[in-house]
């Protein structure tokens, strides 16, 4: 048995400097209880008492040689002191060491818990130059969209997110023709395709009509969705996601989703349930 006067020295470890292991004067020490076959022997160490196990080299005497628990009665914590180590311990479980590390485990299960944002409400401004981009809200839940010329893949894309996704919303309606013009009455959503060039955009949606209302619940009596085809973009994804925008549901996180954006990571194209229940409540 090797200590340093004035600590606790328990066992054969070479090099550990037991002089920094000094237990509080309201400390009290766990009995050793010892084996069949072996003795406890009380040996004075400076001002503290240390009990040490004579005898066969058991489990029980290895596990006491190298491990002293002391338990401080004035406050809650206890502190475990194993090879010269002090690791805090609070309520039976033994805390990281690292408060940087407890930190970043709080932050990860806050985000891994929060609920998907709500997506739903109108933005932008209105007029149809350029690439400007929006989000609007129809007039009501009976919604008709109208191809305006389109290429028979994006034709295709429109008819899929219309007729599987949109029409199945419970209480709200949803419609695509085939027209060649949208200066029409009953249509509240043209969708066009060409090659608008590189323009760092695979779609986007404006407000073609009249407006009324403000912001978040402005309501576009005709929006036009335009998809460039310079990239190619995902038939049903981009139809999905750019009508979506004609419904008043903005970008999300959630991706479930086809409104998450592809530079966000988004591949899906369909509505998550999150976007049905706002078309079904909203409307």
């Amino acid at each position: 048995m090797a200590g340093a006067a004035g600590g606790i020295g328990m066992g054969d470890d070479a090099g550990v400097n037991w002089g920094k292991v000094t237990p509080p004067e309201n400390a009290k020490r766990t009995p050793l209880t010892p084996p069949p076959n072996s003795q406890l022997h009380s040996v004075a160490k400076g001002p503290h008492t240390v009990s040490r196990i004579v005898g066969a080299e058991t489990p029980h005497a290895r596990y006491a040689r190298n491990t002293t628990r002391l338990l401080v009665d004035s406050a809650p914590e206890r502190t475990m002191m194993r090879k010269g180590r002090h690791l805090p311990e609070i309520a039976g479980r033994r805390m990281p060491r690292s408060p940087i590390l407890l930190i970043a485990l709080m932050m990860l299960s806050f985000v891994l818990a929060a609920p998907v944002s709500a997506n739903f409400g109108s933005s932008g401004t209105a007029g149809v130059g350029g690439t400007t981009n929006g989000v609007w809200l129809t007039n009501n839940n009976y919604f008709v969209v109208y191809k305006r010329s389109l290429s028979s893949t994006y034709s295709a894309g429109v008819d899929a997110t219309i007729n599987n996704d949109y029409n199945t919303v419970t209480g709200f309606t949803a419609l695509a023709l085939t027209r060649s013009s949208c200066v029409d009455a009953y249509a509240d959503t043209c969708v066009y395709d060409s090659f608008y060039g590189d323009n760092g955009f695979n779609g986007w949606n404006a407000c073609w009509g009249s407006t009324s209302g403000s912001h978040p619940n402005q309501q576009c009596s005709v929006t036009w969705v335009r998809i460039n085809q310079t990239y190619s973009p995902p038939a049903t994804r981009i139809a999905c996601h750019e009508i979506a925008h004609s419904t008043g549901l903005r970008h999300t996180n959630n991706s479930a989703s086809c409104v998450k954006r592809t530079v966000d990571g988004g591949t899906s194209s369909v509505l998550s349930s999150h976007d049905r229940s706002h078309l079904q409540n909203d409307y």
